[in-house]
């Protein structure tokens, strides 16, 4: 009789574990993703290639900032209002460095946004490659 009731309960967990964490990447945008996404569209411009040679890495420095969201405008139980629970596309701003073999150095600054809320089609604002 145990045995159904750990079984049934572990299954559910298990469940709801997978439904959480659906949800959550639902509402996020993964950083590694976009970060990959970049690096292999700088691979294949022209001008950045000729630039910072073919095999081009990457700093330790990432910096990131996400903004947007459910609830976004509320900062304290003060602003728990009715025009500011709504919900705003996902963004996400990212800077790092790039070096080639070559020498040269660039720094590449991302804005990208969620249209959606469910679909994991980014929306790139602007990407930009300072030299």
């Amino acid at each position: 009789f145990f045995k159904i009731g750990f079984t049934s309960g572990f299954v559910c967990a298990m469940a709801v574990a997978v439904l959480v964490s659906a949800a959550s990447s639902a509402f996020r945008i993964n950083k590694d993703t976009m970060f990959r996404f970049i690096l292999k569209k700088l691979r294949e411009e022209h001008i950045v290639c000729s630039r910072l040679g073919d095999e081009f890495k990457t700093g330790d420095f990432i910096a990131t900032s996400r903004t947007g969201g459910f609830l976004s405008k509320v900062k304290t139980w003060r602003d728990v209002k009715p025009a500011n629970i709504s919900m705003e596309p996902r963004r996400m701003q990212m800077m790092f460095q790039v070096s080639g073999p070559t020498g040269a150095s660039a720094m590449v600054s991302v804005d990208a946004f969620k249209s959606t809320t469910f679909s994991q089609v980014l929306s790139y604002r602007s990407i930009a490659v300072d030299f």
